[in-house]
């Protein structure tokens, strides 16, 4: 009768729930977190592991620099090291002998003192040598660049080949566990967002 007809569509069953006010923002998300890796030592990059956009993990290995001059170093620091230890091996032999002796009477005290001083110059020596090996290793170390978190590469700034000096940025690494929004609101809608 002139009325208007309404579709299935066009009805919908009222429900009880909240009414969400929403204000549509443009903007840009970025990261939170932005960590460069630098280069730790001068030398050449031999090989480079990873590419922009790609997942990395703490600990992964993004990046290696020319290792034979470092690797050098710790094997002659671990050489010296075992020559301080078998120094302290005869030192300390000597230190029995001269102990023996000297209860026996058959050494001047001067000479029994002398060989435990040797003994304590001899422990000395295997410490700096131990000191010396725990810094060459650390060199060596630092010959792999590591990713210091979990992230994704977002710049790599370092070919293979290339010469890099100290503190030479190699990558930029985001953590994007956590992004915030850069956007421009109205002024009106300010207290909605």
């Amino acid at each position: 009768r002139g009325g208007v007809v309404l579709a299935a569509s066009d009805v919908a069953t009222l429900k009880a729930g909240e009414i969400e006010d929403a204000v549509a923002i443009n903007g840009n998300l970025r990261p939170i977190e932005t960590i460069q890796v630098r280069s730790r030592l001068n030398g050449d990059i031999n090989a480079v592991y990873v590419q922009e956009g790609e997942r990395v993990s703490a600990g992964q290995v993004l990046a290696r620099s020319e290792s034979s001059q470092q690797e050098s170093g710790r094997r002659g620091a671990e050489a010296d090291r075992e020559s301080a230890r078998a120094q302290l091996q005869t030192a300390t032999w000597a230190a029995e002998q001269s102990a023996a002796l000297f209860k026996a009477g058959a050494i001047a005290e001067q000479e029994h003192r002398a060989a435990q001083q040797s003994v304590i110059a001899a422990q000395a020596a295997v410490a700096a040598s131990e000191a010396r090996l725990r810094t060459a290793a650390a060199v060596a170390g630092d010959t792999r660049v590591l990713s210091p978190t979990s992230g994704i590469i977002d710049v790599r700034q370092v070919q293979p080949g290339e010469r890099v000096s100290v503190s030479t940025p190699l990558f930029t690494l985001v953590r994007n566990e956590t992004l915030e929004l850069a956007a421009n609101v109205p002024a009106r809608q300010a207290n909605l967002v």
